[in-house]
């Protein structure tokens, strides 16, 4: 057991000793029990054991945690993934529950990138949404904001980093591409705005290269094309069916379908 696993396994008997390894093969292990937390933060008081599940990587930071609501106890909340292939689900006892949406997963990878424990996962991310929640229980409003779902949280969090008005997607777009190195910078912009944008954003670029792979922005970028492709489709297939319009709703599909197909090759 690598001394990753092994401070997170330390990390998780001391302060959590009601979550037992119930799983644990040659990539991951997992964590099933009472998650007790007693918090506070401002005027938001937590006291709550509700039972999770944590498939843990030993690939961890690279990637990232899954936490399960077993008892669906988060069920006031937009920010829960229910799994749209659950037969896809390595651990069968968890094809039909939802996991906790913590942050956009570009966040995640920033403020983890150097991480040696899952401690840093939990302190950063699980026990604020454990304080966001109740935040929004009580107030209607998440105390620490909120990433919108689907492609505009990830532009959300390009926009933060580069402190750029999220309204610019085409500039977020072009700056995400340019990290990853997969278009040339002269190609991606005009000529009159070189000097401008790679004053401006040259070190940025520098930090996020150093922060995240290669692999990990393409990772992104393939992302956000994806879901960029999904929600045009089904705004396309909303429009046509909603006017009768069958057979180019099927068009639509069966285009959709097609790049579907050629996009596997990166799941």
């Amino acid at each position: 057991m690598g001394s990753l696993v092994q401070e997170s396994c330390k990390y998780i008997k001391i302060h959590y000793p009601e979550m037992n390894i119930i799983l644990e093969n040659g990539s991951y292990l997992v964590w099933e029990g009472r998650f007790y937390v007693d918090i506070e933060y401002e005027e938001i008081k937590v006291n709550s054991a509700p039972r999770l599940g944590i498939k843990f990587s030993k690939s961890y930071p690279n990637e990232l945690p899954i936490v399960y609501d077993i008892d669906n106890i988060f069920n006031n909340t937009t920010h829960k993934f229910v799994n749209p292939h659950p037969e896809n689900e390595e651990i069968e006892k968890y094809r039909n529950k939802r996991t906790l949406c913590l942050a956009s997963f570009i966040d995640m990878d920033l403020q983890l990138s150097n991480s040696s424990s899952i401690e840093d996962y939990i302190t950063k991310f699980l026990l604020p949404y454990f304080i966001s929640y109740e935040s929004s229980v009580k107030t209607g409003k998440y105390v620490f904001g909120e990433r919108t779902h689907g492609s505009k949280g990830i532009y959300e969090s390009i926009a933060e980093y580069f402190q750029v008005e999220i309204e610019n997607i085409e500039l977020l777009k072009k700056l995400l591409i340019w990290s990853t190195r997969t278009t040339r910078f002269k190609t991606l912009f005009s000529p009159p705005y070189h000097k401008y944008i790679e004053k401006k954003y040259y070190r940025k670029i520098g930090h996020l290269r150093k922060t995240l792979s290669t692999i990990k922005l393409k990772r992104h970028l393939y992302i956000l094309n994806k879901l960029e492709i999904e929600e045009n489709t089904h705004k396309k297939l909303r429009d046509f069916l909603n006017r009768g319009e069958y057979k180019e709703a099927e068009k639509v599909y069966i285009e959709y379908l097609s790049k579907a197909q050629r996009a596997k090759q990166f799941d």
